[in-house]
């Protein structure tokens, strides 16, 4: 487990406590048996995504309510992480579905141009064993260091660029788009066509700012629903 996912843990278990700040820096490094270094990092993320605020000569407090979101949209988690955080038994089924032509708005997200080969990756995430997300992945065949026959789907589009592209994401930006079912996608997610959905339209980047993948997420919103947090200015 990653220093910021234990720190995330410690963090709810305080906030379920009822207390609203955090150990020193020095004894929050002996606790979780990182370096000083590695800990700011980490609270710096978690900052960031609105868990916790930093306050020069006070100390690092606690933000309960973003703690007690379930689904909070700046966090760098995958689905399954997501869902079972709400409380299903979260489960995937992930296949690679051949090589494409990229379509232009994925082209344009990926630094190519229209009809560069593709490769497809599905995965259907499960809420106690019903569809809840559909996520269909687009690699360039260019960003591959294997053939890609051999790559595997991987539970995560995190998991298959540090696996298969030779490089992990550093960030993702996504754009959020109301869409209706197509007949496919109603055919994954056991809905009716025309059902609205949530799409979120991920580009995951890589060192330099080099795309590495673009990712459409369809979500029903009878299993997730996604939250934002927003931190003041601080002094």
């Amino acid at each position: 487990m990653t220093t910021k996912r234990r720190l995330r843990t410690l963090i709810g278990s305080l906030a379920a406590q009822g207390l609203a700040q955090l150990p020193p820096e020095e004894e929050l490094s002996g606790l979780l048996g990182v370096s000083r270094a590695t800990l700011r990092s980490a609270l710096l993320s978690l900052q960031k995504e609105g868990l916790i605020s930093r306050q020069q000569g006070r100390g690092t407090f606690i933000h309960g309510a973003a703690v007690a979101l379930q689904a909070n949209l700046g966090e760098d988690r995958a689905f399954l992480d997501v869902l079972g955080e709400c409380g299903y038994r979260a489960g995937a089924r992930a296949r690679v579905t051949g090589v494409d032509a990229a379509d232009a708005a994925s082209a344009q997200r990926l630094r190519v141009a229209v009809g560069s080969p593709v490769l497809g990756v599905e995965r259907l995430f499960l809420a106690d064993d019903r569809p809840a997300v559909l996520a269909r992945d687009l690699i360039p065949l260019a960003c591959l260091t294997v053939p890609w026959e051999l790559a595997r789907p991987e539970d995560s589009i995190f998991a298959f660029c540090a696996a298969w592209c030779g490089q992990p994401v550093s960030y993702s930006v996504a754009e959020i788009v109301p869409v209706a079912a197509d007949a496919a996608t109603a055919e994954s997610l056991a809905c009716a066509p025309g059902t609205p959905l949530l799409c979120l339209f991920h580009r995951h980047l890589g060192a330099a700012d080099k795309p590495l993948a673009v990712t459409r997420a369809y979500l029903d919103d009878r299993y997730l629903r996604f939250s934002v947090v927003r931190t003041g200015v601080e002094a």
